[in-house]
């Protein structure tokens, strides 16, 4: 007995579940600061400007200076009002964009830009400052080389042609000459030409669609788009998912990930609006596709549009994909399904521009690396002295050319919210990075100062005008957590009954006749009255107490009571009465340490044990777990383990990070707007309020009011109600009720109890609903309860499990 007790204490100490992490912690949104290594993802690329453009002649000249310089097609081009008023849905996502600034707006423009507007210069696109810092593209061919490459053909369609716009926006347009200014700034020759480098042919065309197709798939020549993205890595692909919205929560960003880049912009005659959403759509999802594509308003035909996803290089992601997406900016979503007609078996879906607009990532030299930290901070060098000579070294670099570095961190990932930007110091936060200037100190090593994960959740409530605190609840649940290896052995206390006994434990005497009032009253009992104010005024319970609960399995009481120890989830003890004066005492095993003076007449106990051959072990729950019943917390702990299993996968988790009980209230107002028992905060920097009662009797319309306005202060898409007991046995039609899911529920709620709580294993499975309402059956809970109890026994019988040994020691071919 012995050695198998030691061999569940090594398995307690140093086995893990080979499938898991040993930081799966690291989605508690805590002060911990990074240490040690962590992989990272760093892109050195060139500074990015988004140019305003208020009318359809301001874009043309934009495209032709964009597209002479490095990076520039990937160049976000803004419509704006004459007198600089930004268009409305570009005004929602600049804030969280991967750009640095717009031209003409304040430097700190960004960070307010509801406030802010937009100085357009009456100056030409390519005046004195929009050279500096910007490199030509053609000079990072090698000079008087121009058989070792691809032409470069610049396509010119008559003022007149309902396609120029398009072509443009495709494309890409040069002016006759390199602009001298990015030639002066450059300290290349003024009278260089673009033929010095490559051969140039300008071609006269009309536009058609299928003209434009052939052009933007021929690998024979370059576009001046093209040419502009030299050496850089950029396009961002479609979803690989599910192409159908599954109902399961809201999915603001379908569109634009079910879509990818098979989209098509219906544009207006001369409108700025279209040919800039077409223009950002080729920006964010490359220039070696056919689409994203334009066709004139006079053109449009359902055919044209059906027939692109029969084309050669048509793109296909996802499950079943079959759609194209019809856009347009100047012709609303419900207009255009009028103009084009109803089709039989349509391929193409119409939506509203706004759900598609993005202006893309950056485009740059990407690479993994990991990185060492330390107390938060690390030193790396943005691009090493090797990398990239043939770029940097080996043609014409400008010394002074504008350079970006980005950093994101894989395992404590900043949200990319489209509204997030923040200060940091020497730094930006914003589009899921940290961002610096680099310049020409590219390969020199630069400090870096990662936030934790509660600054980051603080931080984006800042930007929201709102402040979080740690309320007292989730203070007794996250010490509790401190001294648990990971999130996913709060496992060990997904069992009703196991929870039940736990709960008696922190009960002072009269518990059970208070919740049987309770339960006449209707009502849930405060924690305060009958939690024990002290360890010393609980109840202990038997080495049997643990066996009952857990279906008077031996193994399986031993194997979880050494476990709760380890987690300071139980104290184990035992029972001293004085031989003078009778007085008892209970004793922890780990603060035993004779002499033992007895508390009642203050005389040692020369003979603790008396007469008794052996001790009676008595367990208690710790501080920790009291302080959680004492706050009602076990509930929020079962919560994290659910959310944090549903969310995570292979590669990561859709969130930034949890924690089990938070305050909010505005920036300068001490008036709480609500306390989340739960507070989850997702990589898009969506904050989802959870509430957790005890009982459905602790759900009643007050407390749904109440999450309904924190859901609303906090502009969250979903919230969730929990009650911690099971459907079948208490849920009322009431709670069932409360659900409210599917698109365009306001508000939306999901439900959950220990039907999915308790699950040994939750997972959203492909197709699969984890929310879903389908209470167990007693058979099910009955089953669940006793796979619960067997996979503890069969952990005591196994000892830690290594699982090199075991493929290592399993021969191929032989029967296991």
């Amino acid at each position: 007995m012995i050695a198998s007790l030691r061999r569940v204490e090594s398995w307690l100490v140093f086995g893990r579940d080979w499938m898991r992490t040993k930081d799966e912690m690291k989605y508690l949104l805590d002060g911990e600061t990074l240490d040690g290594p962590h992989a990272a993802r760093i892109t050195v690329r060139p500074e990015r400007t988004a140019v305003p453009v208020p009318t359809a002649d301001a874009l043309e000249r934009a495209i032709k200076f964009e597209c002479q310089l490095w990076g520039g097609a990937n160049t976000p081009f803004v419509p704006v009002s004459e007198s600089g008023t930004i268009s409305r849905p570009y005004l929602s996502i600049l804030p969280g964009s991967a750009i640095e600034q717009v031209k003409g707006m304040d430097v700190h423009g960004l960070y307010n830009i509801v406030e802010t507007g937009v100085q357009v210069s009456t100056r030409d696109h390519g005046a004195e400052m929009d050279g500096f810092g910007r490199q030509l593209a053609v000079a990072l061919l090698p000079y008087g080389r121009q058989q070792d490459y691809r032409g470069l053909e610049v396509v010119q369609l008559a003022d007149d042609d309902p396609w120029k716009g398009i072509y443009a926006a495709c494309l890409g347009l040069l002016p006759d000459k390199p602009d001298r200014h990015v030639l002066r700034h450059g300290q290349m020759k003024e009278d260089l030409r673009f033929e010095d480098f490559v051969n140039l042919n300008r071609t006269e065309a009309t536009g058609s669609l299928e003209d434009l197709l052939e052009r933007m798939v021929d690998d024979t020549s370059m576009s001046p788009r093209q040419l502009s993205m030299i050496h850089l890595e950029y396009a961002q692909n479609g979803s690989y998912g599910m192409q159908a919205e599954s109902g399961v929560l809201p999915e603001p960003h379908f569109a634009q990930k079910s879509a990818g880049p098979n989209i098509v912009v219906i544009c207006s005659p001369g409108n700025v609006d279209d040919l800039a959403l077409l223009w950002n759509l080729r920006s964010a999802h490359g220039d070696y596709r056919p689409l994203p594509i334009g066709i004139p308003l006079a053109e449009m035909r359902p055919d044209l549009i059906q027939g692109l996803t029969g084309h050669k290089r048509f793109s296909q992601y996802g499950i079943a994909a079959e759609h194209v997406y019809v856009t347009s900016a100047s012709i609303s979503s419900t207009e255009l399904p009028e103009l084009l007609g109803e089709q039989e078996d349509q391929l193409f879906h119409v939506v509203d521009y706004s759900d598609l607009l993005k202006l893309g990532g950056p485009a740059g030299w990407s690479r993994q690396d990991v990185i060492v930290w330390a107390d938060g901070k690390a030193t790396f060098v943005p691009l090493p002295a090797d990398s990239k000579r043939e770029v940097l070294e080996d043609v014409h670099f400008a010394r002074h050319t504008s350079m970006q570095v980005d950093l994101k961190v894989v395992s404590s990932p900043f949200p990319n919210g489209k509204d997030i930007r923040i200060d940091g110091p020497n730094c930006h936060f914003y589009s899921g990075s940290v961002s610096m200037s680099v310049g020409s100190r590219r390969s020199e090593p630069i400090e870096v100062v990662w936030p934790t994960r509660m600054l980051i959740a603080r931080a984006v409530a800042s930007s929201r005008n709102l402040e979080i605190s740690e309320s007292e609840p989730g203070r007794a649940a996250r010490v509790a957590l401190a001294t648990l290896a990971d999130m996913w052995e709060i496992s060990n206390l997904a069992h009703a009954p196991l929870l039940h006994l736990l709960e008696e434990m922190a009960a002072r005497s009269g518990f059970g006749w208070l919740k049987k009032q309770a339960r006449e009253w209707n009502r849930e009992v405060a924690p305060a009255e009958v939690v024990g104010p002290t360890t010393d005024q609980l109840p202990e319970k038997a080495f049997s107490d643990f066996q009952h609960a857990l279906g008077n399995s031996v193994k399986a009481a031993k194997y979880w009571l050494l476990w709760a120890e380890r987690a300071g989830l139980i104290v184990k003890g035992f029972q001293l009465q004085c031989s003078l004066c009778s007085a008892k005492q209970w004793i922890p095993v780990a603060a035993f340490s004779p002499p033992i003076v007895c508390r009642g007449c203050t005389e040692v106990m020369d003979a603790p044990f008396g007469e008794s051959p052996h001790i009676n072990f008595t367990y208690r729950i710790s501080e920790r777990l009291r302080r959680v019943y004492e706050q009602d917390a076990m509930g929020h702990l079962l919560t994290l383990r659910f959310f944090n299993a549903i969310f995570s996968r292979f590669t990561g988790s859709d969130l930034v990070g949890m924690h089990p009980g938070m305050n909010i209230h505005h920036k300068g107002d001490t008036r709480t707007q609500g306390e989340a028992d739960v507070l989850l905060l997702f990589r898009d920097a969506a904050f989802i309020p959870i509430e957790v009662k005890r009982s459905f009797s602790g759900i009643v319309p007050k407390e749904i009011s109440k999450l309904e306005h924190l859901a609303r202060v906090l502009d969250s898409p979903w919230s969730a109600v929990v009650a911690c007991e099971y459907g079948i046995q208490a849920a009322p039609q009431e709670f069932v009720e409360l659900e409210n899911r599917g698109k365009g529920a306001t508000p939306f709620r999901v439900i959950l109890s220990y039907d999915r709580l308790l699950d040994p294993t939750p997972v959203w499975s492909l197709g699969g609903d984890p929310f879903a309402w389908d209470p167990l059956t007693a058979e099910q809970i009955h089953a669940r309860e006793t796979a619960f109890v067997n996979r503890l026994a069969q952990r005591f019988e196994a000892g830690p499990f290594d699982w090199l040994e075991d493929r290592m020691l399993d021969r191929p071919g032989t029967a296991s």
